[in-house]
């Protein structure tokens, strides 16, 4: 949800290596990388502008190195994606390397038309927009008093990204 943490862990495997590490970023839906999402506590880890990555190799236990780091959700709900590129070596800089990606959904709705205060002529078509993540219908709601009072006029299905209802 947009604006809540959780813990994650990162784990790097690999049964023939001793040391691990990683670099880690987190990118928008237009690819674009984002600060401020993740916090990490120690373990040989740090923020390096918005890239996540360790500090020095970590040993392997049972073939495999473990961080934990809390990941901030962004405000906007949207798509999100968690980059990493993982490292087993031999004590040295050179070793096994994979990357993965996780896309992540920030739940949430954001509404792009009518704006607040528009109206609507009697018999018109009136456009109801919106981006949504994570949400599956929503509630269009219609009020005639100013915004005291609103009934629900429909409740269309919805998907990720942009949404239209027309009523």
């Amino acid at each position: 949800n947009a604006g809540s943490s959780t813990t994650l862990s990162l784990v790097v495997q690999n049964s023939s290596r001793p040391r691990a590490g990683f670099d880690m970023d987190f990118v928008n839906s237009t690819n674009t990388q984002i600060s401020g999402l993740a916090v990490v506590s120690g373990q040989g880890s740090y923020m390096s502008g918005n890239e996540m990555t360790h500090s020095t190799a970590k040993t392997m236990s049972g073939g495999q190195a473990t961080w934990n780091f809390t990941l901030n959700a962004p405000s906007t709900p949207g798509l999100y994606t968690i980059r990493v590129a993982g490292n087993a070596t031999q004590n040295g800089s050179t070793g096994d390397s994979k990357t993965s990606t996780q896309t992540i959904i920030v739940k949430g709705l954001t509404l792009s038309a009518p704006s607040v205060g528009s109206s609507s002529c009697v018999g018109g078509v009136l456009a109801v927009q919106w981006n949504s993540y994570g949400v599956t219908t929503v509630n269009v709601q219609l009020s005639s008093d100013g915004g005291v009072n609103y009934s629900t006029v429909a409740s269309p299905s919805a998907t990720n990204g942009a949404n239209t209802y027309n009523y």
